[in-house]
């Protein structure tokens, strides 16, 4: 990239050229071999050595060095897109360029509801956002009302992760079919339904 261009990052319509272009990786070589071996090198490249007993570093340079590796690692390795199963080239201005473009607060939910998410620095004074939900687990197509309105419902929690219904009148959804467009519209209803019934309609889900 020439000098006298100021990097403007990567849109969806170049990302998509990139993965069109891009190296053909299956899911379980890049998951199994070459993310764990480069992940090993840059590690020791960069000496970086974790306090287990700390979830969140707070050394200075072991951040910066965090930083840096990540930042190396992503440009050697690329993006990887699990459905092409292609990885995209990056350099490192356009990461850089796509950080300073990232949102650094965010309204979720509406209303009364609304909380609101901050970019968090080190040991920050404001308490972080509680989400509370199934996370993804299926859950039983019966029960999925009654189980998000215990989360929605407790105080504590800001905002719900909701799960997958394992079934919409019986039948399975599998991807790819009509059944999977009724069972993610029944989720969508199922949640909202029960963040009325605990009194919080505009929860951010």
């Amino acid at each position: 990239m020439s000098k006298n261009l100021k990097c403007r990052g990567l849109d969806v319509y170049e990302a998509d050229l990139r993965f069109r272009q891009g190296e053909k990786v299956s899911e379980n070589e890049w998951d199994r071999k070459i993310l764990p071996m480069k992940a090993k090198e840059y590690v020791e490249e960069y000496d970086i050595e974790i306090d287990q007993r700390k979830i969140i570093p707070e050394d200075k340079q072991l951040k910066k060095d965090i930083f840096e590796a990540a930042i190396a690692m992503f440009t050697d390795m690329g993006y990887f897109n699990m459905d092409r199963e292609k990885v995209m080239e990056v350099n490192e201005d356009e990461i850089h360029e796509g950080l300073k473009k990232a949102p650094t607060e965010l309204t979720i939910g509406a209303g009364n509801d609304a909380v609101w998410m901050y970019n968090r620095g080190g040991n920050p004074s404001r308490p972080p956002l509680i989400q509370g939900g199934p996370t993804g687990a299926p859950v039983s197509e019966d029960l999925f009302v009654k189980m998000h309105q215990t989360y929605a419902q407790e105080p504590r929690i800001d905002t719900i992760v909701d799960g997958v219904p394992n079934s919409v009148r019986g039948e399975e959804t599998p991807a790819g079919s009509p059944w999977e467009i009724k069972g993610t519209l029944f989720e969508l209803r199922s949640i909202r339904e029960a963040c009325i019934r605990a009194g919080r309609p505009e929860m951010g889900i």
